[in-house]
């Protein structure tokens, strides 16, 4: 038994997952009358079992902000700011940056959603210094100099704050 084995409520999942697509191929495949139906029909996924979110104190947002690269920095800056999920900033462009307005619009990444998102004075002021008061007119606004001016991968993004958060201790 997958749960009394103590394997959690993820691999479980995974596990059904694997049963079912087998079993489905087996019916397509009409493996010499074997299998009619699939025994893990109906069978539903448990639940997920997802680690409680951390929300860094500003003391450590600070300190992982000093201690990061400048690319970082700057998106580190932009998430804590306006509360927008890593996948949105790091494909930010320069076209849903409203200055005038000061408000970012965009579809999230995640939902689809259209937003507008207000850009607080810190991060206003931090985006002239970037620019050095010329916003570009179009582009993305981190782009990652070793890709082609692609974006950042979310994995690269996402394991350098741990980095520098584990440096830091937070």
């Amino acid at each position: 038994n997958l749960i009394t084995d103590g394997l959690d409520n993820d691999t479980v999942n995974s596990k059904i997952r694997d049963l079912k697509t087998m079993f489905i191929r087996a019916i397509e495949d009409e493996v010499e009358g074997m299998v009619e139906a699939s025994p893990v029909t109906g069978i539903r996924p448990m639940k997920q079992t997802l680690p409680p979110t951390r929300v860094p104190t500003r003391e450590q947002l600070l300190a992982i902000m000093d201690a990061s690269p400048p690319w970082l920095k700057r998106i580190v800056l932009v998430m804590a700011t306006t509360g927008l999920r890593p996948a949105d900033v790091r494909n930010l462009d320069w076209e849903s940056i409203d200055l005038a307005n000061s408000e970012i619009r965009l579809t999230e990444q995640k939902t689809g959603k259209q937003n507008v998102v207000p850009i607080p004075t810190v991060l206003e002021k931090a985006i002239w210094e970037w620019t050095g008061g010329t916003a570009p007119a179009k582009g993305l606004v981190f782009p990652n100099p070793r890709k082609s001016g692609m974006p950042y991968s979310n994995s690269g993004v996402l394991v350098e704050l741990k980095r520098v958060g584990a440096r830091v201790g937070a």
